[in-house]
């Protein structure tokens, strides 16, 4: 795992420093004469392998400062544990031009936990600050409410001491090329115990049309990236990189004998889809259909039913859509007038006529003109046929057979989550510091016979990741971030999939089915420690003692 460490982020609080007091004589003038060594400002962070910090020997002049040396030892001690980190230090010019000492150590604070930061010089005196980690808190959105031509989505940060919206990513792509990311300032930043809310379609709408890119774009995915801090954090403007308010000496200042603000937080990252009707009313550019989303998720041909997921976070009206077996013509079952999907769920439509397979299901809407279609070629009659993970396809050529590598036959789970029929190999652990790995289990049963199997986190990977050496029946298989694997698991948040080929029968000269048997979504992990299941492919659980090509019964929950 590479190095997190961004000094545009130590500037939130640290690089306004010199060019504020260089702007201001009065405020240099008001240090003279104290007792107070140093100013120290930063943040420790839980989320990144490299911590920065930034100290300023108090002086009579303003450019006391430009120097190759500090007079300076500063550490970090976890209260609980007496565990001292000593950080080194490193002379940094800053985006400002300005020179500074920045103090660095290659360690991890873990979250939750009381840190005591000192800056000792050498005659003994010291400029100190207790500050606490924020606990891992992982958001949730909630149901968007649409509200006079707008649209909000509410997210909700349960445990966040303090939490600020720092801006709205956009994955965007412009005629069908790659996808390219935009970031949108959020003006009304501080949260209201403990939520944000992102009225989406003003914010975004004003952005697109500064830059003359109303229209031009489409939207594939949003994100809301929050910045989630302890309570010391507590900017009156309700900003929490309000540079002007930080800087104002006593306004947030927690050092002791010394000034400046040290606090502790990190940023997360929770995506979202708006619908296709909040899309135009944001200036993206969409000739799809309202329910264009929409997925035609499983299908029973045995029972005659279809299931359709919806993967947006808002609901979608389908009153007067149709499942047909004809693009034109033919049989239908027509929905009705007040049908619905939820966000993020399911939708059971009975068929009033037969299917059976190979077979082509269209979703019409009311106008009579296709959304999308289902083709079930691969799937035999009297089987469910489906998607894993819910709502996705991926389709690839191997060969002359065109296969879906998120599609395939399921248990039948209708109005629930999906399930593959065959799991010949599961995730199993994940651990994300460092040198990252992804874990697979061998189940001692199976009804189909392993030929291969991948770890990939995106579907742009598809087959290009090396295979992994087979794990024997109840043996275990590491995917890791080693030179040359290619592999690369996000410490802030990430998915992670399972890529199985296997043959319905041991013969070795049986046809080979590539699909996705497991899927994880995960976010940020305590330091050290992993997420998995427990014991070995059973139920998830967080919090466990890295046990990399071992059985996790042995990890012990944290």
């Amino acid at each position: 795992m590479t190095f997190r460490l961004s000094f545009r982020r130590l500037a939130v609080l640290a690089g306004v420093l010199v060019p504020f007091l260089a702007a201001c004589d009065e405020g240099v003038g008001g240090t003279q004469g104290t007792d107070q060594v140093f100013t120290i400002w930063g943040y420790l962070d839980p989320t990144i392998d490299q911590q920065a910090i930034r100290v300023v020997p108090i002086s009579d002049r303003i450019d006391a400062e430009a120097s190759d040396a500090i007079d300076a030892e500063v550490t970090v001690t976890n209260v609980a544990t007496n565990e001292v980190v000593a950080l080194r230090d490193s002379l940094v010019t800053f985006d400002t031009g300005e020179s500074g000492f920045v103090f660095i150590a290659d360690w991890t604070p873990s979250f939750g936990q009381m840190y005591r930061l000192e800056a000792r010089r050498s005659d003994g005196r010291v400029a100190s600050v207790e500050v606490e980690i924020p606990p891992l808190v992982d958001a949730e959105v909630g149901e968007a409410v649409s509200t006079l031509g707008d649209v909000t989505y509410p997210f909700a940060f349960t445990g966040a001491p303090n939490v600020f919206a720092a801006q709205i990513d956009l994955i965007v792509q412009q005629g069908g090329g790659d996808t390219t990311r935009l970031s949108v300032p959020f003006p009304a930043a501080r949260g209201a115990e403990n939520e944000v809310a992102i009225t989406f379609a003003s914010t975004v709408r004003g952005f697109l049309t500064d830059r003359q890119l109303v229209g031009s774009l489409q939207l594939i995915e949003a994100e809301l990236v929050a910045f989630v801090a302890n309570e010391e954090w507590d900017v009156p403007t309700g900003r929490f990189d309000d540079t002007d308010a930080i800087v104002e000496p006593g306004t947030v200042s927690n050092v002791t004998d010394g000034f400046g603000f040290v606090g502790g937080g990190y940023f997360t990252r929770t995506s979202f889809v708006p619908s296709v009707n909040t899309q135009i009313r944001a200036g993206f550019g969409a000739s799809e259909d309202a329910a264009a989303r929409i997925r035609i998720n499983e299908v029973s041909t045995a029972d005659g039913w279809v299931e359709l997921y919806n993967p947006l976070d808002e609901v979608v009206s389908i009153g007067g859509y149709s499942i047909a077996d004809a693009s034109t013509g033919g049989q239908q079952t027509v929905l009705p007038g007040t049908a619905a999907i939820g966000a993020r769920g399911f939708f059971v439509v009975d068929l009033t006529f037969d299917i059976d397979a190979p077979q082509t299901l269209y979703f019409r809407n009311g106008a009579g003109r296709e959304v999308l279609q289902r083709n079930l070629v691969s799937v035999e009659t009297g089987r469910t046929f489906g998607s894993y993970p819910d709502g996705r396809q991926l389709v690839l050529r191997i060969g002359d057979d065109a296969q879906d590598l998120m599609g395939g036959a399921l248990i039948p789970t209708r109005g629930q989550p999906n399930e593959p029929e065959a799991r010949p190999v599961l995730l199993n652990e994940i651990y994300t510091a460092g040198t990252g790995w992804a874990e697979v289990f061998r189940p001692l049963t199976s009804d189909v016979t392993l030929r291969n199997v991948r770890v990939i986190t995106s579907e742009r990977e598809v087959l290009s990741r090396p295979t992994l050496p087979l794990p024997t029946p109840g043996g275990l298989a590491v995917a890791d971030e080693s030179a040359g694997a290619g592999l690369v698991l996000e410490q802030q948040s990430g998915e992670v999939l399972v890529l199985a080929g296997y043959s319905e029968s041991p013969d070795p000269g049986a046809p080979v089915r590539f699909r996705v048997v497991d899927v994880r979504a995960y976010g940020l992990q305590n330091p050290d420690l992993s997420e998995g299941r427990m014991p070995d492919g059973g139920p998830w659980q967080a919090d466990l003692l890295p046990t990399r090509g071992a059985p996790n019964a042995t990890s012990r929950p944290f």
